[in-house]
């Protein structure tokens, strides 16, 4: 994980530890390394999973609720959706543009 994060090895055990806080950027890498989404690594619940697993054998079943998530990491989630829909945009108006002006 560290190596795809492209971060060493005891700074990502850190991470696991929850000896740092990681900001929503450094969430999302790690979730898109999982294959997951953000919403699902923010409300992963390990407890869930086991139990799930314990009561029907080979199933992985991610708790999809948001539960214990602390307002301030809310609020960094729709700040950083915000940003990307903000350059969606602009990339859209720059296509459009850029489409004006071949004509």
């Amino acid at each position: 994980m560290a190596s795809h994060l492209k971060m060493s090895v005891p700074g990502y055990g850190r991470i696991e530890r929850n000896e740092v806080d990681v900001s929503i950027e450094r969430a999302n890498q790690i979730a898109n390394v999982l294959g997951i989404s953000l919403t699902e690594l923010i409300s992963f619940d390990e407890k869930y999973i086991f139990n799930n697993y314990a009561n029907n054998q080979n199933a992985f079943v991610i708790n999809s609720e948001l539960h214990q998530v602390d307002k301030k990491t809310l609020i960094e989630l729709v700040d950083y959706l915000k940003q990307q829909l903000q350059l969606k945009d602009e990339l859209i108006k720059e296509l459009v543009l850029g489409k004006k002006n071949i004509k």
